[in-house]
Order: structure tokens, then sequence, then C-alpha cells
């Protein structure tokens, strides 16, 4: 039992059969337990209860139960039991009739489906108790009752009386029958989410790396485009459905891999295990071989075309040599056998059985990832499957695929609006119900292999998508979005960003809510006094004397002058991300104004010095500055050169996502540029950035420069790219010189070409702040010289 003020997500309750309706058998109850992941596992039986009629409803608002008589659930028409079954004829709902619903927690009814027609004219009546006092409403019954409005919270272990009163005695017109209802478990606190997933599984969300299934960009992309993983990363994208197509990785059946298909295969295995994700090798073949990138022809698994036979046996060769070269990769996370094979359920069930048992006698570690047949519908689950659930796996590693797509035809690939679609909140959080309640009632491992919605504007699709990831989220399923990849066609269902990786769709603003990086901690401390993360050489005495210090004490060097000391802080950061650093001590008069601090970050070593007489008990700002994931930075505190006090407490590492990477200075900004002598503005020649460009109209050569100043966020090294347009009177050696960290660094560019481009400087540190510039002279020049950007970009 159990309840409370704070809702689960939705959860959704149909497919009657997984309670124990078979459409035949008379039942006096019906029961389901549901397994959900809130505060790391919570289970809550459900009872369908108590079906009677012959209730008196003369007063539809006061049914009466005197005159009522036991009856039976039942899915027959021929039994006219109550109604508890889809469609209509499957069950009858009468007037008169009545039946319960009891859960062990307190449960929220949020809505009700009814299976009705054009004339139905009914009437239900509810009546539950809560927080101890007893309630009832009456509504008309139609499709959907909405019932968020009237708060039905029904207290745990008590019944929900739902009763048939209907004015009409016409039985057409007042005969219903339940087709579902939806709800919140109900908790005394807000709920967690337990990402182990159902049978220990880890629960992750991710994409689809789409292009090698037609086209083979995918495998370019995955030794040419780093950078799209990085962003995956970033976004907390912890999983990688990574397609590849059977003819081309092995042209001859049962003959070897071709070694350079092999290969890219290898480096996305790699880069998933660079990035902390995993990967799914997803044969996407449709249940064939033979498909070239010509489109020349095709030949089913078990027919013979084109001169060629494809058997079973040739698909168990593929999956076995497969399992050979990547089954111990650690980023390898199952073997997704074929994507939405064309076949009935038996033939494809056999075909995957052969598979199967190749890959055991290699590897008994990995998942095998079986989709449903056709295209992986997840409505037909389980009775379209009967032979594929067969399948029998000795190391008991199946996860099963369903696809859910919410236009017409299922497909995602032709979205109407929203409205034409006929969707509704529902529709998302029906879409996987059958398959979710099959994997509940059975204990299977399920996955959502494809799921996408458009973002055509109309900010319905994507609170839609977050009813859906609630479901996926709720019941453990892992699930990765269709589709990614940078050579993926253009459309409006597509997640891959844009700008350079530097605008997100707008679907990835939901699905990064779920990601690996959703609950991170906004702030990471290191103490003086933690048992890890804190090393120090030399003695540092710990002291409670001066007030205002962070934890249970801070410590000092003791004021020992000439012996060299530190302590270094080393925080286990949980992801390769920009951070603020901060510190903090007790000042006070006998504290040094000088001591020396170094910050080991992404980029190498920053040193800084802090006066410890002032700003006490605060959290002074260090800088802002990129590290990699896990152990690798650390902020050391010194006491060299010092001849008073030095003081270390602690550090916090504040997570910063929101900072630029990414700065441009143009020539017509407000701030940011300084220019000696006379330039031009001018918008004749054209590739510039923004509005125009600048020009020293060819005269004053030698005394005229351009400076261009950037505000940056972050210390760290950047790449500095400049652009300009070129043209045959512009000069081909323009000397540039750049200011930064190390010092004064000087090159030169020839504005003859590489028009409308970004051309690299090089790459240099920088403080965060202004320190840092790039000056376009025109000394030594004897044609135009042009100045119109400049782009700093963070190298992490």
């Amino acid at each position: 039992g159990g309840g409370g003020a704070y809702p689960s997500v939705d959860h959704f309750y149909n497919e009657f059969e997984m309670w124990g309706l078979d459409g035949v058998t008379e039942k006096d109850e019906l029961s389901l337990t549901l397994n959900t992941t809130e505060n790391g596992g919570t289970t809550t039986p459900f009872t369908l209860a108590d079906p009677v009629r012959a209730v008196d409803v003369s007063d539809p608002t006061a049914p009466d139960f005197s005159t009522a008589i036991p009856y039976h659930f039942g899915g027959s028409t021929s039994a006219d039991n109550v109604g508890v079954g889809y469609p209509l004829d499957a069950g009858r709902f009468q007037r008169g009739e009545s039946f319960t619903l009891t859960a062990t927690r307190d449960f929220r009814l949020n809505r009700i489906g009814w299976h009705t027609t054009s004339v139905t004219d009914a009437k239900v009546h509810f009546k539950w108790t809560q927080g101890g006092v007893d309630q009832s409403l009456t509504l008309d019954a139609v499709w959907s009752i909405d019932l968020a409005p009237h708060n039905i919270v029904m207290d745990a272990n008590t019944p929900l009386v739902i009763t048939n009163v209907s004015d009409d005695v016409d039985e057409i017109k007042q005969r219903i029958a339940l087709r579902y209802f939806i709800g919140n478990l109900m908790f005394a606190s807000e709920p967690t989410y337990d990402m182990s997933g159902s049978g220990g599984l880890p629960q992750m969300f991710g994409v689809n790396i789409a292009g090698a299934e037609f086209d083979n960009y995918s495998f370019l992309e995955a030794l040419n485009d780093p950078e799209q993983w990085e962003y995956y990363e970033e976004k907390g994208m912890e999983l990688i459905r990574f397609a590849f197509r059977w003819k081309r990785l092995q042209p001859t059946l049962g003959g070897p891999l071709d070694s350079t298909q092999l290969a890219n295969l290898q480096a996305a295995l790699d880069l998933c295990e660079q990035h902390d994700m995993k990967l799914i090798l997803n044969c996407h073949d449709y249940y064939s071989w033979g498909q070239d990138d010509n489109y020349d022809f095709s030949v089913s698994i078990g027919e013979s075309d084109n001169g060629y036979t494809v058997t079973n046996a040739h698909f168990r060769d593929l999956w076995e040599r497969l399992a050979t070269e990547f089954g111990d990769h650690p980023a390898l996370y199952g073997y997704g056998l074929m994507n939405e094979p064309q076949a009935s359920d038996a033939d494809w069930a056999a075909t995957a059985q052969e598979a199967l048992n190749g890959i055991r006698t290699i590897d008994m570690d990995t998942w095998v990832i079986l989709a449903g047949y056709g295209y992986s519908k997840p409505h037909n689950w389980p009775e379209g499957h009967t032979n594929l659930i067969q399948v029998t796996d000795p190391a008991d590693k199946i996860m099963y695929e369903a696809h859910v797509y919410f236009d017409a035809n299922s497909d995602g690939q032709n979205y109407q609006s929203y409205d034409q679609e006929d969707r509704t909140p529902t529709s998302f959080i029906f879409a996987a119900s059958s398959f979710i309640n099959w994997l509940q009632a059975t204990g299977n491992r399920g996955f959502i292999g494809e799921f996408n919605v458009p973002d055509d504007g109309d900010p319905r699709w994507m609170e839609g998508l977050q009813l859906f990831m609630d479901q996926l989220m709720a019941h453990g399923l892992s699930a990765t979005y269709w589709a990614g990849g940078s050579s993926w066609n253009e459309n409006s269902w597509k997640i891959h960003p844009t700008n350079n990786y530097q605008t997100d769709r707008t679907q990835m603003g939901i699905l990064e809510q779920y990601g690996a990086n959703a609950n991170l901690p906004t702030d990471i401390y290191v103490d003086n006094a933690d048992p890890v993360g804190v090393t120090t050489q030399g003695n540092w005495v710990s002291s409670v004397s001066a007030s205002g210090y962070y934890g249970t004490d801070y410590v000092h060097d003791d004021y020992t002058d000439g012996v060299s000391k530190w302590i270094r802080f080393t925080p286990d950061l949980p992801i390769s991300e920009i951070y603020t650093v901060y510190t903090t001590w007790t000042a006070y008069s006998n504290r040094d104004d000088n001591v020396p601090i170094d910050i080991q970050h992404a980029s190498g070593t920053t040193g800084l010095l802090v006066n410890q007489k002032v700003n006490g008990s605060q959290w002074v700002s260090l800088g802002s500055y990129a590290f990699d994931k896990g152990t690798d930075g650390s902020v050391t505190i010194s006491n060299d050169g010092t001849t008073q006090a030095v003081i270390a407490d602690a550090v916090r590492f504040e997570l910063r996502p929101d900072l630029p990477r990414e700065v441009i200075v143009d020539n017509a900004d407000s701030s940011g540029v300084t220019s000696q002598g006379t330039w031009q503005s001018s918008d004749s020649a054209a590739g510039h950035y923004g509005d125009d460009y600048q020009h020293d109209q060819n005269d004053g050569k030698g005394s005229k420069w351009f400076r261009f100043t950037p505000d940056l966020s972050v210390t760290g090294d950047y790449t500095v790219y400049m652009r300009w347009t070129a043209y045959s009177n512009r000069d081909d050696n323009v000397p540039v010189d750049i200011a930064h960290l190390g010092g004064t660094a000087t090159t030169t560019v020839n504005q003859k070409l590489y028009n409308n481009q970004w051309v690299e400087l090089g790459t240099f540190s920088f403080y965060e702040g202004t320190s840092g510039h790039v000056t376009i002279r025109n000394d030594g020049t004897t044609e135009a010289v042009i100045a119109d950007a400049v782009k700093f970009v963070l190298d992490e």
C-alpha cells in the first residue's frame, strides 16, 4: 500500500487478456500486477472485481445495490457478461451492471475509454473513497472521458465502483464496453525513476545514425565526422543503433566480411567506447540479401533469384562472423539481427533462431534483439508473434524490438498536420501500450528501435513526444530515435543538429531530458576533509578557529615559510563539459595576499594568484574551463612564494553547458572592435559576414590596423578563424597578429583567395575575458586590405 500527493507519470491499462480475460471463460475477478521503475522499482497489483447486474439505477446519482445479482466478466457475446473487452461485441457493459477497480496504492484515474457507437446514449456512475471520504460522480459515457478535472484519487485497497446508470433502456443505446483506463500511482514524495530497466538491463536512450542502410554515408561519418559523436554524448545519448547492409558487408554469401566495411564498423564501436556510448549492430535489410548500392536486386531469405539462393544458414554465417569480430568489444550493446523483417512470423522466427544459435556458439554475453516481423509495429503483440516469442536463448538475453510512429501509416515518413493525423495526448500514451503490457505480463525485455515526431511548428507534437518518453522511462524500455546522422535526408523529424552542431532540433530538447545527463548535479564539491579527491604535500593543519568555513573545518599551511607545500582538490566530474571553478577560504589579516592556485583542465594548466586577506567565506570564481569527464582535472593550492598563512578549504565545480563555445566578432559590432586610421565600409563584394566589411581604401600603408577583441567566457585553447571578401585587387600578404595567453603570433593571409570562407589562423590559448585579440594591419601591403570578421572556437 501507499500513497500521497505526488503522481507518477501516466500509466496505461488495456489488453485485458493480460488481466486473465480470454473471451470465453467466465471470470469473477481479473488482476494485473504493474511493475514500474518509480523509486527503484514499484510493484502495484490491480484488481477488477465484483461484477454484478440488476442494480437499481432509477436514480443515476445514487445506484441502489440491494437488488444486485452476482455476475461475471467475459468477452463472449453469447455469454453477455459485464463488458470488459474490445471491440464492443467482445463484451457488454449494460444498464444496471457494475464492477470495481482496486489498487494496492493510492491511484489517480485520469481518463477512461469506452467502446461506443454513433447512437450510444449512456451514463456511468463512479463512487470511490478519497482521503477516507466517500465521493461520487456521474458522467456521460463517451469514447474517452477526461477525468483529470475531477481529481478522482482512489485510496489504496478501496474500490472504485463503476456502474452503468444510463437513462435509456434501449439496449443498443446504453450498451458500452471498457477499452482502457489511464492514471497515476501516487507517492508521498516526488517519485524518482530507476534507469536499471527491466531484467536489470540499464535503460538507455539514443539515436539511429542513419545513412549506411541506403547510401553508405554512415560508415564514412564514423571515420570522418567524429563531431557528431561528441554532440550526442554531450546531449546524454548513450545508445547508437548503427545500420549496415548485408551484401555490402558480406559480398559473397558464406564468404569473408569485406575488410573496409569491417574497419568502418570497428571505427563506429571505437568511437562509442571513446564517448561512453553503446552500439547496436543493425542489419538493415528487411529480410533480404543482395541489394547493392545501385538497388539492382534483392533476394529474400529462403528464396532464389538472380542466380542466388539465400538460406538461414547464410544468415547464421553472417552473425557468427560478426560475433567473432566484435563479441568482446566493450561498446557492443546488442546484435540487431534484422530491421523490419518482411516475412511471416513463422519464417522470421526460424531464421532468428538459427542466427541466435550461431551467435551463442561464440558469445553468451551480448543481447540478441529480435524485431517484430513486418514493420515491427507495437500493436500486435503478442498474438501476431506466436512463433517469434518461442525463440529460445541459452543465455536468456533476448530483447524484443518494436517501432513506433505517429502518422496514419505508422511509418514516420509522411506526416500531415497534428489535426489531420487525428492525434490527441492519449495517442502518445497508447502508442506502445500493447507491446509494454505484454512485456509487463511476461517479464520479457523490450526495446523501441525507431520512433519520431515531426517539427512543423505545432508544439503539440513535442508535448506528445514527452508523454511517449514518460511511458518508456516508467517501464524501463531503452529506445533510439529515428534518425540522426549528418548525411541523413533533411526532413521535419530529423534529430541531427544544424548550423555546424550549434543549433539543436526541437526534438532533442525533449530527448535530452531523458538522457544520461538529465539529472546531473549542477555543482560538484571537493572539501579538504573528503576521504577521496584530496592529496597533499607537506603538513596541513586542520582548524575551526576562524568562522565561515565550508564543511567541518579548513586547513592551513602552519605558517611555515620556505617549506613547499600544496593541497590538490580532484573532482570526479560526471561529463566532459565546461565548468566554472570556485574556491573559498576564511579571510583574516594574517593570510597571504598572493596565494598561487593552478587549475588543471582539458587545455592545460592555468595559474592564478588570490588574496586571502579579503573575500572570505564566499565562493570566489577562478574562471571557467573545459574539463574531461572523470578525474583528470584538479585545483592545486600551494604556498610557494608566500610569506603569510595559506588557507585551503574547499573547491566547487559548477556545470556550465550554457557558456558559448564559439564567439564571432564582426566589424560592425558595437563592442570588441577598434581601429587606427580610416577604414571604409562596403558591401559591394559578395561573401562577407554580417551586413558589410571594411577595407583600408588601399592607402595609408603602414599606419592602419583593425582589431577584433572577443569577450570569451572560458579559459582554454581556441582555434581562430578569419574571413574576407576575396578579389583580384586584394593584397596577398596581409599581416595578422594574434595576441594570446603566451604572447603574440603573427601570420599572413592571401586575400585574393578563399572568398566566403572561414580561414583558420591557428590554435592559441586565451584567458576568459577580453585580454586576447586579432589585429589586421596594412603594413607592407600594396593592394587593398579587408577586415570582415573573426571567429574563436573553443577546442574541447
